[in-house]
């Protein structure tokens, strides 16, 4: 999953890595669970995300090539495990 880092202190004043996990729209498939997924990099371009300044042009890349794994993203109903009568995704 692509995520982005930034240094920055805690409540207490301590230096901490904050991230996010970098968020795109849903394959259709799965759209009707969640209008949105993590943006999965193949890996291919794991090194130059690791690496490389975060400009646009990478940024355009990793989401034409997280395009590509669509069909591999899947969700699959299960019983919920949690004592409750519906179903999870």
């Amino acid at each position: 999953m692509a995520a982005i880092t930034q240094r920055g202190k805690d409540p207490d004043g301590e230096w901490r890595t904050c991230y996010s996990i970098i968020m795109r729209p849903a394959p259709p498939q799965i759209a009707h669970i969640h209008d949105r997924v993590p943006l999965l990099l193949p890996s291919s371009l794991q090194s130059d995300w690791l690496t490389a300044d975060g400009s646009r042009g990478l940024i355009d890349e990793a989401l034409i090539a997280a395009a590509s794994l669509d069909e591999r993203i899947a969700a699959v109903a299960r019983a919920d495990d949690k004592g409750g009568d519906g179903m999870l995704f």
